[in-house]
């Protein structure tokens, strides 16, 4: 009989329980042994739920960790889902590489006068590139036309941002040849990107420098189709790589069961799961289903349960949560990412010298995920979107007006101006407070 299990998270896994994908891992491993030679671009691909972010973040700790690590910096930044949102991730990029302090010898190469110069030209052009969502969010998808209407600013051209980019990864490519190590740039749902992101992302994959390695994740969904394709051709005509991840094989399976859930199963359960399901987020939302009516893990159980994980691995996922994290989700799920704590304790009602409650119970989330001080984030975007898409739109309203009632009663006194604007705006948008939103896209428009 199988060991006693234990819920699991469907956030992105701990790169020490990172399971399989061995062939995946060498190539990317043999990338980056010639990166010094040639600037090296790698897109890893897949369905959603097929480890994407997890092999990206095994990836990151790989090359920084202390103990026997490639000892180069990592720099990771994720394109958000938010629509309208322009060249966001690309200066946090920027501006954790010219305050990077870890490795010293790339700090040495960031403090170099032409270098600092350099970024920091770059950053004020991609500040002036920010733009906002539309008063009634219909444009949202066309950064571009969004741009030129609210940009009161000198015009900055495509060709511009390009030039300035690929200067600074010119410089920092001619002091990094002068050493031993290399710099790895991870970007994270590239899918999510505006049409301006994904002309530069295209921009870099055809003159990336030596001594760069740039490795991008990308979501495979009817929608993001036609941007994957064009990215497959500049990968092919630049001789750069994909990696396509696909279903696990039977001892990948046997060894993410073993690392997560403290598992032992045989050859032939291992072998039903890899043609059956051998997606991580399905395989995860089985198992948990498998823990929530207290079944072991057979090849009977694993058939008579397998079928809801693999059609909506989300909503069994859902089912799996206590009441408390249930109405997370739901309470959440209007919430643009990632989520101002200070925000979510004003959803649920807590009160000033409670939050740090809501800090601890947040710890042992299956929903909720932290990636900064005081903000988190959704464990999986798959939930938040199943919970948008189930709730009634009355339920909807109804959040969307919390939602709006906490940012107008925290206005700028939150550290991001931007994502305070542009989630008033929307909020209040749901809450048909028209001539508010209007004003404060406006407002985001003079930023």
């Amino acid at each position: 009989m199988p060991g006693e299990m234990v819920q699991v998270s469907v956030n992105r896994c701990p790169p020490k329980e990172f399971s399989g994908r061995y062939d995946e891992r060498k190539i990317i491993s043999d990338a980056l042994f010639h990166v010094k030679e040639r600037g090296q671009v790698i897109m890893i691909s897949g369905a959603r739920g097929s480890g994407k972010s997890s092999l990206l973040d095994w990836v990151e700790n790989e090359i920084q960790r202390p103990d026997g690590g490639l000892k180069s910096p990592a720099f990771k930044e994720t394109f958000l889902e938010t629509p309208g949102m322009i060249m966001v991730s690309y200066g946090k990029l920027l501006a954790d590489i010219q305050g990077h302090t870890t490795f010293g010898w790339f700090k040495n190469i960031v403090q170099n006068e032409s270098v600092q110069k350099g970024i920091t030209a770059l950053i004020g052009i991609v500040k002036d590139y920010t733009t906002p969502i539309d008063p009634i969010g219909v444009a949202a998808r066309t950064g571009e036309k969004l741009a030129e209407a609210y940009l009161p600013s000198r015009p900055i051209g495509h060709d511009q941002v390009l030039t300035a980019f690929l200067d600074v990864f010119r410089k920092l490519s001619e002091e990094i040849s002068q050493t031993d190590g290399f710099i790895a740039i991870f970007l994270d749902e590239a899918q999510w990107s505006s049409d301006i992101d994904f002309c530069l992302l295209k921009d870099l994959i055809r003159n990336i420098p030596p001594g760069i390695a740039l490795i991008f994740t990308y979501c495979l969904e009817t929608k993001t189709q036609q941007k994957y394709e064009e990215l497959q051709l500049e990968l092919l005509r630049h001789s750069h790589q994909e990696i396509k991840l696909d279903s696990m094989q039977s001892d990948c399976i046997t060894e993410l069961l073993k690392l997560r859930y403290g598992l032992n199963i045989d050859e032939i359960t291992a072998d039903f799961l890899k043609e059956n399901i051998g997606d991580p987020l399905c395989l995860i939302a089985c198992m948990n289903l498998l823990q929530k009516e207290k079944l072991p893990v057979t090849v009977e159980n694993i058939q008579a349960n397998m079928h809801a994980a693999i059609e909506d691995p989300a909503e069994v996922i859902y089912r799996c949560l206590d009441e408390i994290q249930a109405k997370w989700a739901n309470c959440f799920c209007v919430l643009n990412q990632p989520m101002p704590l200070t925000i979510m304790a004003c959803m649920l009602h807590y009160q000033p010298g409670k939050i740090i409650q809501l800090q601890d119970d947040l710890k042992k989330s299956y929903v909720i995920t932290k990636i900064g001080k005081e903000l988190y984030e959704f464990s999986h975007p798959s939930l938040r979107e199943y919970r948008k898409d189930q709730l009634p739109d009355e339920d909807l309203e109804a959040f969307h007006a919390i939602a709006a009632k906490c940012f107008k009663n925290r206005i700028d006194k939150l550290s991001d101006e931007q994502y305070e604007n542009r989630s008033l705006a929307k909020h209040a948008t749901h809450e048909k407070y028209s001539e508010p939103a209007f004003d404060l896209n406006s407002r985001l428009g003079d930023n």
